[in-house]
């Protein structure tokens, strides 16, 4: 029996009515019906779902109820839940620009100074302003280090992180998180739970350097783990326990020894969660246009592999024509030899289109009709393009897809929301690098470096566009004409 047949059945005997009635309302065979409630079939699309839950009256929660029992016996269990959660990581990088900073407990320095090697602390209010004492006596020390073995789900340590400046200093701060082993699936929903936690403290606190290992972390971390987390800063350890309200705060030598060579065991077999660089505008420019662009792998079979991409809006540079993009570019501040390598990224970008698919949102392309900005771009590398010229990258965009060259794939925003700043991009199911464009802190470019990770975003972006959270061909297609003929009746966007 599957969770849709028992949804199925669960409303076919609640709504008081019969399978021939509906059948004969829904357009779907009586035969399939019975087929559907024994758990034998599965409708064919969600549309004949749909046709069900109006032939059965049902509301809106009980619609959804039973599109979602559709959804996790179509895709199976494992690979909804999977991709659910990604959507879900994905949805969350909306707040990081806007995100306020955690009103914290104001802790006490004077309760570090401490003349015996060891103190007990009761109570999770009392160990929190340990902890955040630690932490900010160690961000205001020149070349402090703070190495921490903290799950996670000790949440209020990586808030702490988010809202205390360690840049003063550059104080560095390492963290040795455990990903789980087990079974496949409880393991990467696990590991994308971590990733989830950790987004806010990868985009805020840049000195934070997260590193993994695998174990089991049922057995590692539970209560009757003896101070499972720990903190080491240059004067002190802090032990902590499982539930979070017990700790054992040294101020020991031979301590502080010993747990700084178990965390340098530890790291000799970690790898990093992901690679990250924040690359000045200097080198913003040489990294991103000197480099080769990514190219789709061949495959034995000598057809190759699918590049996919999800942007918040279209891939307006695949689309760009030499003229706007000279037009555009801020060349005060780009050097012409740079000006050069640009054109040329460009003119191999307009090629490689074909091998790409690229899922994007309607608000951001209305964004850019509307501003001309292009979000994926640096601000400081071109002056927003003026109406014509968006509207000639519009047209581009829709002569491609009527000459069957390039293929849209629309995001429905209210099943699916795509933060403005943020890129992603899986050339091969081995690769995802995720480009998060800051107004404020500039750009971020994050290499996935674990494969369960890797493989979650990968086959969530592939799966993307055959989701229920895509238009089809034909509404994107319209949709877009729609969005042309609107600006194309403005005058300012046909005036030359």
């Amino acid at each position: 029996m599957t969770i849709f047949a028992d949804t199925l059945r669960k409303y076919l005997e609640s709504k008081n009515t019969t399978i021939y009635n509906i059948a004969k309302i829904s357009g779907v065979e009586r035969t399939m019906i019975q087929h559907m409630k024994a758990g034998k079939r599965l409708p064919s699309n969600v549309s004949d779902v749909q046709a069900l839950s109006k032939a059965m009256m049902l509301n809106l929660s009980e619609t959804e109820e039973l599109i979602r029992a559709y959804n996790i016996t179509h895709m199976g269990e494992e690979n909804y839940f999977r991709r659910e959660h990604v959507s879900k990581i994905i949805s969350g990088f909306y707040d990081m620009n806007t995100a306020s900073k955690l009103i914290l407990p104001k802790g006490s320095q004077d309760t570090l100074e401490m003349n015996e090697t060891l103190k007990e602390i009761i109570g999770r209010s009392n160990i929190n302003r340990i902890v955040k004492a630690l932490l900010e006596t160690e961000a205001n020390k020149k070349g402090g280090h703070v190495k921490l073995m903290v799950q996670p789900e000790y949440t209020y340590l990586f808030d702490c992180l988010t809202s205390i400046d360690f840049s003063t200093n550059d104080t560095n701060v390492e963290s040795i998180i455990v990903f789980d082993k087990n079974e496949a699936h409880k393991s990467t929903i696990y590991n994308l739970n971590v990733l989830e936690k950790l987004v806010p403290t990868l985009f805020q606190c840049e000195v934070f350097h997260p590193y993994y290992i695998y174990e089991n972390v049922d057995s590692l971390f539970n209560k009757n783990s003896f101070m499972p987390y720990k903190i080491i800063t240059s004067d002190y350890i802090l032990g902590i326990s499982y539930e979070h309200d017990t700790a054992l705060l040294y101020n020991d030598a031979s301590m502080s020894k010993l747990m700084n060579e178990t965390f340098k065991k530890q790291m000799s077999i970690a790898t990093p969660i992901c690679q990250t660089f924040h690359p000045t505008p200097e080198e913003y420019l040489a990294s991103t246009f000197s480099q080769e662009i990514i190219k789709p792998e061949e495959k034995e079979n000598g057809t190759k592999e699918q590049i996919y991409e999800l942007f918040y809006q279209p891939c307006f540079p695949s689309f760009c024509p030499e003229n706007i993009l000279l037009d555009r570019l801020n060349t005060d501040l780009i050097p012409p030899e740079m000006v050069e390598v640009i054109k040329d990224y460009f003119v191999k970008i307009r090629t490689q289109y074909k091998d790409k698919t690229i899922s994007f949102t309607l608000d951001g392309l209305k964004l850019f009709m509307e501003t001309g900005r292009v979000t994926e771009i640096p601000d400081f590398m071109y002056t927003y393009l003026t109406p014509p010229q968006r509207l000639t990258m519009l047209k581009n965009i829709i002569t491609s897809i009527d000459d069957g060259s390039f293929a849209p794939r629309i995001i429905k925003s209210e099943k699916f929301t795509i933060p403005s700043p943020v890129c992603i991009c899986a050339p091969n199911e081995h690769t995802v690098i995720i480009y998060y464009f800051s107004p404020d802190k500039g750009q971020y470019i994050f290499h996935l470096q674990e494969m369960s990770l890797v493989q979650a975003f990968y086959d969530f972006l592939k799966s993307l566009p055959d989701s229920l959270l895509i238009y089809s061909d034909d509404e994107s297609k319209q949709l877009l004409h729609n969005i042309y003929d609107k600006y194309k009746a403005l005058p300012e966007f046909t005036a030359r």
